[in-house]
């Protein structure tokens, strides 16, 4: 297998060099050194690192030193990885090939070159038992990932999942020290316990993600035979009402005849251990006017007591006053029906006097009065 692949490597490597034209040239020392490996491996089962080898060490010094670098390098990372117990490795070399070529390509026609996409193989352990970890965290200093081209950008991330679906990046520990290391392009390590990722009766699983989870590994983490986690309602009666004002982004602080576009909205956003709401208002001078003023509050409605997570928003999370072009003075009242987690909003965009002025407390602003919010919590601790 591995024949065919530095055959078909080699193939296409000529074929080319060959067609780029005027863009590179080569030699044609350079191209029958390439024929000649290619014609070996065809006819033999010889040995294709040999092979690979003796055509490195025998291109001319004039040689492109991109074939010649980038035939090192192909070579140098399919030997390292024969060696590392990856049983895949053969499928490895085949796709590092094409990668390769494919980079060459744009490198040669100076073109953005395509990401190199790192590929996971196996996995040591490939389970983390909490019982046996607890009882001896020294079994368990670290994890080892094997694979290709781990090294690649951008940098991988450590994520860690929680029994009620929480994920934490644990990429860095609190000083910015990476638990995450490389040894070679070929392997990677996290390291747990004390000096890195640290597990709990809530760790589900750890991932190890690439390029926002385009390439994934898992580990779970196994629990012992807890109870179930526990979730209860939890009901915010006394969130009130809140006030955001807004301050002036472009042009002048009145909106004057031409009168303001205005909307405004308010969110719920769920942190796990707290819910946030975020209050905010926008108005713009209609008739393309210059002024345009904004405001928004973002501030803690609920938090979590200890052994206890936020599980989710059972309100509906966000309510939004679509944009209106207000043409009055007066304070301009919107009820909510339904069960969001506002009922009244009350907007002032046009006032009397400068209008997006934050100092004044009758200037452009909005305010919020915040219905019964539901939530439900989950145990975090002692369950799974």
């Amino acid at each position: 297998m591995r024949t065919r692949v530095w055959i078909s490597l080699l193939a296409a490597m000529t074929t080319l060099l060959g067609g780029c034209g005027a863009r590179v040239d080569v030699g044609a020392e350079t191209r029958r050194l390439l024929d000649d490996a290619i014609t070996k491996l065809t006819n033999q089962s010889g040995d294709w690192r040999q092979v690979m080898e003796t055509t490195v060490q025998k291109l001319p010094k004039d040689a492109q030193s991109l074939v010649r670098t980038e035939l090192n390098d192909l070579l140098s990372r399919s030997i390292s990885a024969a060696g590392s117990e990856i049983r895949c490795v053969i499928d490895f070399v085949g796709q590092r090939a094409l990668h390769g070529l494919i980079r060459l390509r744009a490198q040669l026609l100076g073109q953005e070159a395509p990401l190199i996409r790192p590929t996971f193989c196996s996995g040591t352990p490939d389970n983390i038992p909490m019982a046996d970890f607890n009882a001896n965290p020294s079994r368990f200093p670290s994890i080892q990932v094997h694979g290709y081209d781990l090294d690649t950008q951008p940098e991988m991330q450590v994520l860690l999942t929680d029994n009620d679906g929480t994920v934490s990046d644990v990429t860095r520990s609190p000083s910015g020290t990476s638990r995450l290391s490389h040894q070679g392009h070929y392997k990677i390590v996290i390291s747990l316990g004390a000096n890195g990722v640290r597990l709990s009766a809530t760790s589900q699983q750890i991932s190890i993600v690439w390029n926002g989870g385009e390439r994934k590994w898992e580990i779970p983490v196994s629990q012992p035979n807890n109870p179930p986690c526990r979730i209860r309602d939890v009901f915010l009666d006394s969130i009130g009402i809140k006030e955001v004002r807004a301050s002036l982004d472009t042009g002048d602080p009145e909106f004057g005849v031409n009168r303001p576009l205005v909307s405004a909205g308010a969110n719920l956003t769920n942190r796990g251990s707290h819910v946030d709401a975020e209050v905010w208002i926008q108005a713009t001078e209609a008739n393309n006017g210059d002024t345009a003023g904004s405001g928004r509050s973002i501030f803690t409605i609920h938090s979590a007591p200890t052994g206890w997570r936020v599980h989710r928003i059972v309100t509906p999370s966000s309510d939004t006053i679509d944009t209106y072009r207000d043409t009055t003075w007066e304070v301009d009242e919107r009820l909510r029906p339904g069960n969001g987690p506002v009922s009244l909003f009350q907007l002032w965009g046009d006032t009397h006097g400068w209008d997006v002025e934050p100092e004044r407390q009758d200037g452009t602003r909005v305010v919020a009065h915040f219905r019964r919010v539901h939530l439900e919590e989950i145990q975090a601790t002692d369950c799974t």
